[in-house]
């Protein structure tokens, strides 16, 4: 992966073995490393979830298919989903059903 680095660290342990450990810096690289694909939920298509959303598809965290939305709006979810490809829902609970990790970017 082009956005994965991974530095290593040798120790020895309490029986005199000595030990590698790997320190991955992306998200992303965990899952993938494990070969899992991570499910991402965001509630809210304001400013805030726009912007994670874009943060997260163009760092390539997740994918268009691993990421799904939720808005009260109607015409926010369709310009989401016409500008990005992003699945989008009006119900919460569809994006929190199927994610690994649920962003909530709505206003307090």
């Amino acid at each position: 992966m082009a956005h994965t680095r991974t530095i290593a660290d040798t120790h020895m342990d309490t029986q005199g073995t000595v030990r590698r450990q790997d320190h991955i810096q992306s998200p992303r690289a965990l899952f993938a490393l494990k070969g899992y694909n991570m499910k991402i939920g965001i509630i809210g298509a304001g400013q805030m979830g726009r912007a994670l959303l874009e943060g997260m598809l163009r760092s390539k965290i997740a994918s268009v298919g691993d990421i799904k939305v939720c808005d009260v709006i109607e015409a926010a979810r369709r310009q989401l989903t016409d500008e990005t490809g992003v699945a989008t829902t009006s119900e919460a609970s569809d994006v929190v059903a199927g994610a690994d990790v649920v962003v909530i970017a709505v206003k307090p």
